[in-house]
């Protein structure tokens, strides 16, 4: 399937400059080896060509995973960590379900008191805007930017990663703008990848080190943003290969801040999950300490 281009012309905060180094791609290296190299010290940032992503396995069932019982779940919460999965709008309950295959007591986050014990915090798929509008309705909206300002484990995915930007691209933007969470130091752009009938599986790799067995994983993108823009203290997990060789930033991490553009809770691959459950665990806050 043929994606729409990006944009005709390249955004301020996404273009790259004329002096800027090729980018390039290491097969075993490390982070910095796989991301596109920093054009200065202060942060990195490529430009907006045309897009096209390719279905490689549509078609693959997506197969249902068992979530404890009841009376399960209440012994999980007595005795493991709880991890909340922000409930107002998307794909909240594929991540629940997700959680509670891995053993994980999970609890959805409709109001502030919910989030009181948790150890971590998943923004799912979905709606930004949406998402945004429920918290102000819900007064959950001031508790959760203290939550990622406090640099507590949190992933966001897809509309997550939107939420926990810093900046959006000016030429992707909503008229008017939009409340952010912000918390990453990136640049995203929204909807790069095209509308929801451009949606897409692609099989990508992430950096080593990252998963305990094969670096592959499949990566589901549905009206998918992406990252055109890193600072110095984020750290690249895996990047997409565009049509003309460059690349975006596709999976980001800083200190023990997640956020993926693609849907891992749309795969039956739960080691996605468990990554971040590690980063839940281990309780690191340092953006390239071995444990993150």
């Amino acid at each position: 399937i043929a994606l729409l281009a990006a944009v005709s012309q390249p955004v301020a905060a996404g273009q790259r400059p004329a002096n800027a180094p090729r980018m390039k791609r290491g097969r075993q290296g490390d982070a910095k080896d796989l991301a596109p190299q920093r054009s200065g010290e202060d942060d990195t940032q490529i430009g907006l060509p045309t897009v096209q992503c390719k279905v490689e396995t549509r078609g693959q069932d997506l197969k249902g995973l068992a979530s404890p019982s009841d009376s399960e779940q209440q012994r999980l919460e007595a005795h493991t960590p709880i991890v909340g999965v922000l409930a107002m709008q998307g794909a909240f309950v594929e991540h629940i379900n997700v959680l509670r295959s891995l053993g994980v007591p999970a609890r959805e986050v409709r109001k502030p008191e919910h989030l009181v014990d948790l150890k971590g915090l998943i923004i799912p798929g979905g709606e930004s805007t949406a998402i945004i509008l429920a918290a102000q309705r819900s007064g959950l909206l001031e508790p959760l930017k203290e939550w990622v300002k406090k640099n507590k484990p949190t992933w966001g995915t897809c509309a997550g990663l939107i939420l926990l930007s810093d900046h959006i691209a000016e030429a992707s933007q909503k008229k008017g703008g939009q409340e952010l969470l912000g918390g990453l130091d990136v640049t995203c752009f929204r909807n790069f990848f095209g509308a929801q009938v451009h949606s897409c599986e692609k099989q990508l790799t992430v950096v080593p080190g990252i998963f305990p067995s094969s670096d592959a994983f499949s990566a589901v993108f549905i009206r998918a943003p992406a990252v055109i823009r890193i600072g110095p203290q984020v750290k690249s997990l895996a990047t997409l290969q565009l049509e003309d060789g460059k690349e975006v930033w596709v999976a980001v991490q800083q200190g023990n801040l997640l956020a993926t553009a693609f849907h891992p809770e749309l795969t039956g691959d739960t080691r996605w999950h468990s990554y971040f459950l590690s980063i839940v665990n281990s309780g690191c806050s340092e953006p390239f300490d071995a444990r993150c």
